[in-house]
């Protein structure tokens, strides 16, 4: 889970993880949750701006079930 900031950080991890997902809330507009099941996700690392974090509206849907 990103915003815009974590665009410099991402190519970093790629050498530690053999898959990466990226999903920036504002712009997905299906279940988080359903996505993470279907596709196992045990780990998320949330990479945000704190401003953004805290006054953006689509980060609320991250607790939001299917």
């Amino acid at each position: 889970m990103k915003d815009s900031y974590a665009n410099c950080l991402i190519p970093f991890l790629t050498e530690h993880f053999s898959e990466i997902d990226v999903i920036d809330p504002r712009y997905y507009s299906d279940s988080i949750v359903r996505f993470t099941k279907e596709h196992a996700i045990s780990d998320m690392l949330l990479l945000y701006n704190a401003n953004t974090f805290f006054e953006d509206a689509s980060v609320v849907r991250l607790g939001d079930e299917e």
